[in-house]
């Protein structure tokens, strides 16, 4: 499974909905920054990168939630851009400015989300820029594989 140094993706610009609350269609557990799938009024975890996805949650839930316990997250928009890591199916991969501009899917594993560069079949995002070019705090080093930005492409979004 791939590594996740600091966590989930996290909105950094374009739009996203307001916060808002969701009911979960079962017993769950996960991150902030995991992203969900809407459907028939229920939120599930995105288990695949071949699945549609509604948005992500903003806080975490240590324990199983229950049905009829509404949980925090918000939706995803086309355009919406996102910072994160990279993966190259279920392992690390370094970002490097090659990836910019190149349509990638997604990793899921465990409570991670990560852009595999690895997919190309399941497309979900556009990566912007790599983390070195904005900030030096995250750069690929040693004990750090360093983050992209990456835009939200409208195919994988569910109808809202």
């Amino acid at each position: 499974m791939a590594k996740s140094y600091k966590g989930n993706p996290w909105v950094v610009g374009g739009t996203v909905g307001e916060e808002e609350n969701f009911n979960p269609a079962n017993t769950q557990t996960w991150k902030a920054g995991q992203w969900f799938v809407q459907n028939n009024g229920y939120v599930s975890l995105c288990a695949s990168a071949a699945v549609k996805v509604t948005g992500m949650f903003t806080k975490d839930q240590t324990t199983n939630s229950a049905v009829g316990t509404l949980v925090k997250g918000v939706r995803f928009r086309e355009g919406t851009i996102l910072e994160g890591y990279i993966c190259n199916g279920d392992a690390d991969t370094p970002a490097v400015q090659a990836y910019a501009g190149e349509d990638y899917g997604i990793h899921v594993g465990g409570n991670t989300v990560s852009i595999d560069k690895a997919d190309v079949t399941n497309v979900a995002v556009t990566v912007e820029d790599v983390g070195a070019n904005y900030d030096v705090y995250r750069q690929t080093v040693a004990t750090d594989p360093g983050t992209v930005r990456f835009r939200i492409k409208a195919a994988i979004l569910t109808a809202s």
